[in-house]
C-alpha cells in the first residue's frame, strides 16, 4: 500500500483518464482524491460522464475524495479550489492531470523526497518533469526556480499556503526578477503581464510562487512524466509536432543517490526549455486566435 496521496485532475477526456488511472491503481495509494470540473454543456456532459466512469474501479483498500463540481468553473479555477481542499486535508499529495502518464518510479522518487525535504523550506516542490530529458549528473535531481508545465509533481501544504493565484504583487516584484533575469527578462515580462491580467491558467502561478519565496523545484535526473494531451482537443498542447513529444519516459533509480555536498543548480539547463516551451504554445495560440480557458 502507497501510503502518499495521490491527486488526479480530471475533465473530459475519458481514454486518457483511464491510462492514467492505471498507473494510479498499480501502486493502489492508500488516500485518493479525484478532482472533477463540471461540464460547459450538454454534449459535455457525456464526456465528463465518462471520465468519472473511468476512475470508479477502486478496487483496493483507498479512502476516495470525490470532489465533483456541478458546473463548469474552467481550466484556472477548478485545480485552485480542488488543490485547496486536498491541502487542508492533508499535509502532503503527489498531483497528475488525466494526460500526465507517470512512470512508476515516479511515485518512489515524490515519496522519498517528500520525507527527505519535509522540513527544508527552500524547497517548494518535487517536479517529474524533466524538459531537457535526461541531464548528465551524479546525483538523481538537481534543482531549479523554473518548473513549467509541472506535468506531475508532489508539494506540501507548507508550500501551497504560499501559492497567489492573482500575483497581485507582480508589478511590484518585476524590478527585482529584473535583475535576477536581465537576459531573458524582457520575455518573463511580457508573458507574466499577460497572465496576471487574463488569470487563464494556474501553473504559471506556481511557477511565479517560486521566484516570488525565492524557493526551488526538484527536477528529476531523467524525465519521469510522458505528456498524452498533445492533439485537437487540448486545451492548450493543441500542437502536432513539439520537442517535448520527443522526451523520453525513464524509470529513476531507486533508492535515490541525494547529492552529496551543493544539489545542483539546472536554472541554465531548464529555462531555456521551459521558454522554447511556453513560446511554441504561445505562437500557436496567437495564430489560431485561440482563447485560453476550457
Amino acid at each position: 500500500m502507497f501510503d502518499v496521496p495521490v491527486v488526479l485532475m480530471i475533465y473530459n477526456r475519458p481514454e486518457l483518464t483511464r491510462q492514467v488511472f492505471s498507473a494510479i491503481r498499480m501502486i493502489r495509494p492508500a488516500t485518493l482524491f479525484i478532482i472533477a470540473d463540471g461540464p460547459k454543456n450538454e454534449a459535455d456532459a457525456v464526456l465528463c460522464a465518462a471520465a468519472r466512469q473511468a476512475v470508479t474501479a477502486v478496487d483496493w483498500p483507498c479512502q476516495v475524495h470525490r470532489l465533483y463540481a456541478a458546473e463548469n468553473m474552467g481550466v484556472a479555477r477548478r485545480p485552485l479550489t480542488g488543490l485547496n481542499q486536498v491541502f487542508q486535508q492533508v499535509e502532503a499529495a503527489i498531483i497528475l492531470e488525466d494526460d500526465t502518464l507517470p512512470d512508476l518510479s515516479f511515485f518512489e522518487f515524490c515519496r522519498e523526497l517528500l520525507n527527505h525535504y519535509k522540513h527544508d523550506p527552500s524547497i517548494l516542490l518535487i517536479g517529474g518533469t524533466n524538459l531537457c530529458g535526461h541531464i548528465d549528473i551524479q546525483a538523481a535531481y538537481g534543482t531549479s526556480r523554473f518548473y513549467l508545465p509541472p506535468w506531475g509533481w508532489a508539494s506540501w501544504r507548507r508550500s501551497w499556503q504560499q501559492y497567489d493565484f492573482t500575483m497581485h504583487d507582480w508589478a511590484q516584484f518585476k524590478s527585482k526578477w529584473a535583475l535576477q533575469v536581465p537576459e531573458t527578462f524582457a520575455f518573463w515580462e511580457t508573458f507574466l503581464d499577460r497572465y496576471s491580467q487574463k488569470l487563464s491558467s494556474w501553473d504559471v502561478q506556481l511557477c511565479y510562487t517560486l521566484w516570488r519565496t525565492k524557493t526551488k523545484a526538484i527536477i528529476p535526473k531523467q524525465n519521469l512524466v510522458r505528456n498524452l494531451g498533445y492533439h485537437a482537443q487540448a486545451t492548450f498542447t493543441k500542437l502536432s509536432k513539439s520537442f517535448v513529444l520527443d522526451l523520453p519516459l525513464q524509470s529513476c533509480t531507486l533508492p535515490l543517490e541525494h547529492p552529496l555536498a551543493k544539489t545542483p543548480d539546472l536554472d541554465t539547463l531548464i529555462e531555456p526549455k521551459v521558454i522554447r516551451f511556453l513560446e511554441e504554445i504561445m505562437q500557436f495560440n496567437q495564430r489560431s486566435g485561440i482563447v485560453l480557458n476550457h
